[in-house]
């Protein structure tokens, strides 16, 4: 995280408040794995690293623990770690979306790269 995507954020919409902005930011790096499971978040680093005040920080940070996203111990935050059962139900729910997804763009009649499809097929 730096202060270059706060920024990228505040020009898409000058009047998000900070706070928003990086529960975004946080949310994308947990799961794009770049904050991996039962890492420690420290708000005055992320501040810094974001160069803003700690409190839009510790706002994100409740919220993403009200969530699930991250727990609390000891009064530090840690990015929560998933059980096997919760990366089953992912997947459960990741299949039934794009299953759902394929069976709509069926029904739209509309397929862009039907002529590219029947070539590899």
């Amino acid at each position: 995280m730096n202060k270059e995507q706060i920024e990228k954020y505040l020009q898409v919409n000058p009047f998000e408040q900070l706070s928003n902005i990086v529960y975004n930011l946080i949310v994308e790096d947990i799961a794009y794995c770049n904050i991996m499971p039962g890492k420690k978040l420290n708000i005055s680093s992320i501040a810094q690293d974001l160069n803003i005040s700690r409190t839009p920080v510790r706002e994100a940070l409740i919220k993403l623990n009200q969530l699930g996203f991250i727990q609390m111990h000891n009064k530090s935050y840690y990015v929560a770690d998933f059980s096997p059962n919760d990366i089953v139900n992912i997947y459960y729910v990741r299949s039934m979306l794009e299953s759902k997804a394929a069976f709509l763009c069926a029904q739209s009649k509309k397929f862009p790269y039907i002529d590219q499809l029947k070539k590899i097929s």
